[in-house]
């Protein structure tokens, strides 16, 4: 099968979203499929790239300001359009994790008249009381409307938790589920624990959303015993950028001392050089929220695929894959008290206890976050609506 992969995220080189889409096309990839990828990266300037084996280009002019965003943005149907028109051979499916709500619109009418099918990578869906202007947030409409209005039965579904794989199966779609999903096999790393610290990493930006206020809060309740065997990094949130959204003040940051570090997000490299010496990625959040049941964590399988174990309280799926004592220290729930007690189960941890969570992570991994495991699955998936 011909299959063009569109997203509007910097393919190859963005955001988690543009991680995912690459493991997508690497999954179809290896099932036998043919996979060409358009994104929107800096400085491809249309020209045809090649990525770990995948063949890309970029829809994105190489200007920059106001006008070359609305141009990029309302331009992306047009070149779309252009794409498919001048392609020999012709595509068979298209895979849309995320592009313009135009494009969406012009693809299933063109889909329809050339029996072209579509698919929908859906990994999440927004809760109002996270984003910045709620209800009236674009992100939150437009993710609205994708969710219950665009993507319709026209569309085979790729899932990435129950929540969102119930949603799109009640809407009469096709769905299949796949988690998360990694390059686990082509992973190195050296794991080294510090015989002396609890090291535990916290790689993200949305403070609120992730229940870092909660972390750091838990920080600040042990004692000066417990706290000098503990270190926090944060990656990915400055000093500057806590302070202004008010998660803590100077004057804790200050007193948490060395056993709080924090720093700008630079690349996944320097992730994954900082969950080598981690014993715990930690996440914390509301159970209750949409975003929380509908999103898998990215940050709880990239941690096990480098053998680090997870500290966090179950949300979406992740009840099927964390087990307390096993692979990681499951926190109560979505505050700083249930964390402060999973603080100090690490603390009573031997050397040999952390290093069996530690092997125990990466097993977890290679067991269900392989993306080379679901070849099978995809390809019965793709195969059965072709008539």
């Amino acid at each position: 099968m011909n299959l063009l992969l569109l997203t509007y995220d910097k393919y190859p080189h963005g955001s988690a979203g543009a991680v995912r889409h690459h493991v997508l096309a690497k999954l179809l990839s290896v099932a036998g499929h043919k996979v060409f990828v358009v994104g929107m990266s800096e400085g491809v300037d249309f020209k045809k790239r090649n990525f770990n084996g995948i063949s890309y280009t970029s829809f994105r002019n190489p200007g920059k300001g106001f006008v070359s965003k609305i141009n990029n943005y309302f331009g992306f149907q047009f070149r779309t359009a252009s794409l498919l028109n001048k392609s020999h051979p012709k595509f068979d499916a298209i895979l849309l994790p995320e592009v313009p709500l135009s494009t969406i619109i012009f693809l299933k009418r063109y889909a329809r008249r050339r029996k072209i099918m579509l698919l929908h990578d859906s990994v999440e869906w927004y809760s109002p009381d996270y984003l910045k202007f709620g209800k009236f947030s674009r992100h939150y409409l437009s993710k609205d409307l994708l969710n219950r209005v665009l993507v319709d039965k026209q569309f085979k579904i790729i899932a990435v938790s129950k929540y969102l794989q119930r949603h799109f199966t009640e809407k009469k779609c096709q769905t299949i589920r796949i988690p998360v999903i990694m390059d686990v096999k082509g992973m190195t790393f050296k794991k080294r624990l510090d015989p002396k610290k609890i090291i535990m990493v916290y790689a993200g930006v949305s403070a609120k959303r992730d229940g870092l206020a909660y972390m750091l809060e838990a920080l600040l309740m042990l004692s000066n015993a417990e706290i000098a065997r503990v270190q926090l990094r944060v990656i990915g949130l400055t000093e500057n950028k806590l302070v202004k959204e008010r998660v803590i003040s100077r004057a804790s940051i200050k007193k948490l001392g060395n056993s709080l570090i924090l720093s700008d997000f630079t690349s996944r490299k320097t992730v994954f050089r900082s969950l080598e010496e981690a014993d715990f990625t930690v996440l914390l959040r509301p159970k209750t929220a949409r975003f929380a049941v509908a999103g898998f964590s990215s940050k709880v399988v990239e941690g096990f695929a480098t053998a680090t174990a997870t500290m966090c309280n179950l949300t979406c799926d992740l009840g099927d894959f964390v087990k307390d004592g096993k692979n990681g220290i499951v926190v109560d729930d979505c505050s700083s008290t249930s964390f402060l007690k999973a603080i100090r189960s690490a603390l009573k941890l031997t050397m040999r206890q952390r290093k069996m969570l530690s092997k125990s992570a990466r097993i977890t991994a290679e067991r269900y976050f392989e993306y080379r495991l679901y070849a099978d699955k995809i390809n019965v998936f793709l195969k059965s609506n072709i008539k």
